[in-house]
């Protein structure tokens, strides 16, 4: 029997019914994508958590870490400079560790890594190592304002971490 429009057979509106299944079906497929995308996120995160640790650990990192060690930021300052007037080979070694948080720096901001994973893992040797550098870097940015712009831009982002994320069954909401 037709009744407004709509087929009911034994009371029963068996459209409704079929539009609210397949809604149900879509939604559920929805919540599986966004989970599979968070799992993938999360393992691309590990990956590249593993080759920055193996990068920090590298001789060539740490050649470029001991020429700065120990020093003020404006001992590094003009060391870095002296080295670069010079074409000394050091010059090339002392650019490694900055050019190892700009990359970071870099993913961070077009959304290859989240910041709350490098407040994480990084932060504190970030922090410092900019207080280190940012002279020379200040002076880099005077001839190449784009100089570690990246770096710098993290750093203001960790001196005020990001919100804290609370766990809501598999994925993450963020706290507003």
């Amino acid at each position: 029997m037709l009744l407004g429009g709509v087929q009911q057979i034994w009371g029963v509106d068996w459209a409704a019914w079929l539009l609210a299944i397949a809604t149900a079906v879509v939604a559920l497929g929805i919540v599986f994508a966004i989970i599979g995308v968070s799992e993938t996120r999360k393992n691309r995160h590990g990956e590249i958590a593993v080759e920055f640790a193996r990068r920090w650990s590298e001789p060539h990192l740490v050649e470029s870490r001991k020429l700065a060690k120990g020093l003020t930021a404006k001992q590094i300052k003009k060391k870095y400079f002296r080295l670069k007037d010079s074409d000394h080979p050091d010059y090339y070694v002392m650019q490694r560790l900055p050019a190892f948080f700009e990359d970071i720096a870099t993913l961070e901001e077009y959304d290859f890594l989240d910041l709350e994973w490098i407040d994480s893992l990084f932060r504190t040797v970030a922090i410092q190592r900019w207080e280190a550098w940012e002279k020379t870097v200040k002076r880099l940015q005077e001839t190449d304002p784009d100089a570690y712009i990246y770096w710098e831009r993290l750093i203001k982002k960790l001196h005020h971490p990001p919100k804290r994320r609370w766990r809501f069954w598999r994925w993450r909401i963020r706290m507003t």
